[in-house]
């Protein structure tokens, strides 16, 4: 069914990285992979009399560390007698390959604005009204979440929009990611650092070996080899994975 198959492929699930490899990187070979590429997911669920939706936490996972971030996502709905059951098999993957193996579901930035103000009180009955918003530093508000600051009308009488643009501070941003739940925003960023980490450093060995025409491996983007997970001996039968997230990008 391409539609449950769809709904099931974009479902996220919990990541353990430490414990799991890309299918490319794993040694075992194997069509259905192994407990160290891939997790498994089952489900049995039948309708009696009545109808029924069918959602993401009736997936049963063998491994409780990969499950699906929300319990409540519908998957499917079924009509009396009408029943669904599988076995589905996750595995790690690239967000450069499908956005099913992306962890965010936003990432944003913004500038954080310096301002001075004449008149501290009112300053400071600003920064109150705005909690993490802004802050107070010496006789200028620092403004760290303009878009807060901003739905503020003591502070939009205080500080003009003009004025804010006029005072950002160049290098100094708000970062804000938001997961899907596959990872922690703070895993996130900490493993996109590490892969942007990987690729200077290769881009520094090549300057320093003046080889600045063949490409950086991990700027490219090349599809991995896809494994089917089964086959039923039909060339033209490719059932539709499930994926877990497992890069940042």
């Amino acid at each position: 069914d391409e539609i449950l198959a769809h709904r099931l492929g974009l479902t996220p699930l919990t990541t353990d990285l430490d414990n799991y490899v890309l299918p490319e990187d794993c040694d075992c070979e194997a069509e259905l992979g192994c407990p160290k590429c891939r997790a498994v997911l089952t489900m049995d669920v039948e309708a009696d009399e009545d109808i029924i939706t069918v959602y993401s936490g009736d997936l049963v996972p063998d491994d409780p560390d990969t499950a699906p971030a929300s319990a409540t996502i519908p998957l499917a709905k079924l009509a009396p007698k009408q029943a669904i059951k599988f076995e589905a098999y996750a595995q790690l993957g690239q967000g450069k390959t499908h956005i099913k193996w992306s962890p965010v579901s936003m990432c944003v930035y913004q500038n954080v604005s310096l301002v001075p103000v004449e008149d501290k009180v009112k300053a400071e009955e600003c920064v109150m009204d705005c909690g993490d918003a802004a802050e107070l530093v010496g006789n200028k508000v620092k403004i760290i979440d303009i878009q807060k600051f901003e739905s503020c009308k003591r502070c939009r009488e205080l500080i003009t929009r003009d004025t804010i643009m006029g005072n950002l501070v160049p290098d100094e941003f708000l970062f804000t990611v938001e997961s899907n739940g596959a990872l922690t925003p703070k895993r996130i960023v900490t493993e996109a650092v590490k892969i942007l980490k990987k690729r200077l450093g290769e881009l520094n060995a090549k300057i320093d070996a003046n080889d600045l025409h063949s490409p950086i491996s991990d700027f490219d983007f090349t599809r991995p080899e896809e494994r089917k997970l089964y086959s039923d001996g039909s060339e033209d039968s490719d059932d539709e994975e499930v994926g877990t997230t497992g890069d940042t990008e």
